[in-house]
């Protein structure tokens, strides 16, 4: 049989008033005094991270694989389709589209550093530098080699190529306009 705190223990009781009145008054400073403990333990207790810095650290930590929303879901304990759901509501993008833009910051960060190209594909989790190379310019319009060196901008291909041998997509209108 479970006893509260809230309610003295009860059994049959032959005592005095004053003798039972003694033991309530004793009951009711136990009672408050374990209240008391447990309010101050609960209050050094660290704060509880929201959901999303949960989230965010946990991706952030497993960049170098290729973590999945089923993963991240097990994770926080959520179902797959309440983490996607989330992700469209307060990220505004989804999941997929978050994985990308985050390895793309830490790309970012990573060419920074004179590090070998090998080596920061394997730490976002890339196969090959080749994997890699191809992401990065594929977001961004720059290989990693050129954004390394800073220009910030893909170089533009002289016109004189289009020009020559078969029209290929996106030379039509080059000729066009020179025409």
């Amino acid at each position: 049989m479970a006893t509260s705190l809230s309610t003295p223990p009860q059994r049959a009781d032959t005592r005095q008033p004053d003798e039972r009145a003694w033991d309530m008054e004793t009951w009711e400073r136990l009672r408050s005094a374990v209240e008391r403990l447990r309010d101050d333990l609960f209050a050094r207790l660290p704060p509880e991270p929201s959901l999303q810095d949960r989230m965010h650290s946990f991706l952030a930590a497993n960049l170098h694989r290729r973590v999945t929303l089923k993963d991240l879901s097990r994770f926080v304990g959520y179902s797959e389709k309440y983490c996607s759901e989330w992700f469209l509501a307060r990220m505004g993008e989804p999941f997929s589209s978050y994985m990308k833009r985050l390895r793309l910051e830490r790309a970012t960060r990573l060419l920074s550093s004179p590090g070998r190209l090998a080596d920061i594909a394997e730490t976002l989790g890339f196969h090959d530098q080749y994997a890699f190379s191809h992401f990065f310019k594929k977001a961004t319009g720059v290989s990693p080699h050129l954004f390394r060196q800073g220009t910030g901008r893909a170089p533009r291909r002289p016109a004189a190529r289009c020009l020559s041998g078969p029209i290929r997509r996106g030379c039509l209108d080059r000729r066009e306009e020179r025409g």
